[in-house]
């Protein structure tokens, strides 16, 4: 029996001229040493695989770029016939919005916060966010949304710009007082380059905030009882949880430049009035890591918080 985790996106099996070469090396860190944790398809066989030094799993072959450009034109096709919250996320922005702003020092009565929002969509979370720090005092607040997604937000407040950016890189080096990039990174086949971008876009004081999914724990777990718990492979080609996110800033040897404010399984992202069933699992299985720690990875879901030291150079 086979399961899928979100009702977002499913999984697509790859024929062989859709698949790159298997690739030895880990995309996060280079490590050659690898083990196998999973299968993610047969035939041709696509295996999930354990990098000892950061803790990312990933798959050992990756979708071609071709590939990947077909599938999301597909995911993003409009369809009648699919809900409007299957391709969404997160239910409520101001819910996430208001979360990730926890622990954030928003500088309170200075004359502009700025965003970038890597993966954003159309910036319904960012924007929320916006209007907060607003609300909180701040004079006036950018928002700068990196997504191939073509909408974006409308915006009725003048003291809030809210920008499309096509390309990360156009913002390298730029400094921004937070930088968020949820539920995205899982989907990228080599995001080492995209996550050091995305740091070094932190104004020192200012934080970085990103929310994965880590389900290898939970696909293992339901193979011993004959359920295939769906990867959503090509959508996601990266596992990153908790190990992953505390091995970082060694990994890329930014110890010392950035902090951890917070590391914790994620925000639950449905809510009980649109899939009651969906979110009471989603808390039951997080609730054990508040008593167990890191021992206990059944949590679906990790976000961190980190915050930029002062002393670092922008």
């Amino acid at each position: 029996m086979k399961v899928s985790p979100t009702k977002a996106h499913g999984s697509r099996h790859l024929q062989e001229h859709e698949l790159s070469p298997e690739d030895s090396s880990c995309r996060i860190c280079g490590e050659k040493s690898r083990t196998m944790v999973a299968t993610l398809q047969h035939d041709p066989r696509v295996a999930l695989l354990r990098c000892p030094t950061c803790r990312v799993d990933s798959a050992a072959r990756m979708p071609t770029e071709e590939t990947l450009a077909s599938y999301y034109q597909d995911y993003f096709a409009e369809d009648t016939s699919v809900e409007q919250d299957d391709h969404v996320t997160f239910h409520i922005a101001e819910r996430l919005a208001t979360h990730i702003l926890k622990g954030v020092d928003i500088r309170v009565g200075t004359t502009r916060f700025r965003i970038l929002d890597f993966g954003g969509g159309d910036g319904s979370v960012s924007a929320a966010i916006a209007r907060q720090v607003i609300g909180a005092g701040v004079q006036r607040a950018y928002v700068a949304v990196v997504d191939v997604h073509d909408q974006l937000v409308t915006m009725d407040d003048d003291r809030i710009v809210v920008e499309k950016i096509a390309d990360l890189e156009r913002l390298a080096g730029d400094a921004f007082d937070l930088v968020i990039a949820s539920a995205v990174l899982e989907h990228i086949p080599d995001p080492r380059a995209t996550i050091e971008t995305l740091f070094a876009c932190v104004r020192p004081g200012g934080f970085l905030y990103a929310r994965t999914p880590t389900i290898t724990p939970l696909m293992q777990l339901c193979s011993r009882f004959g359920i295939q718990l769906d990867f959503t492979f090509p959508g996601h080609v990266h596992d990153m949880g908790q190990r992953f996110w505390e091995r970082l800033l060694p990994t890329l040897g930014m110890v010392g430049s950035f902090q951890i404010v917070r590391s914790k399984p994620s925000i639950v992202a449905t809510t009980f009035q649109r899939r009651f069933w969906a979110t009471a699992a989603a808390y039951l299985l997080k609730l054990p890591w508040y008593l167990l720690g890191r021992c206990y990875g059944l949590v679906g879901g990790w976000e961190v918080l980190y915050v930029r030291c002062r002393h670092s150079d922008p």
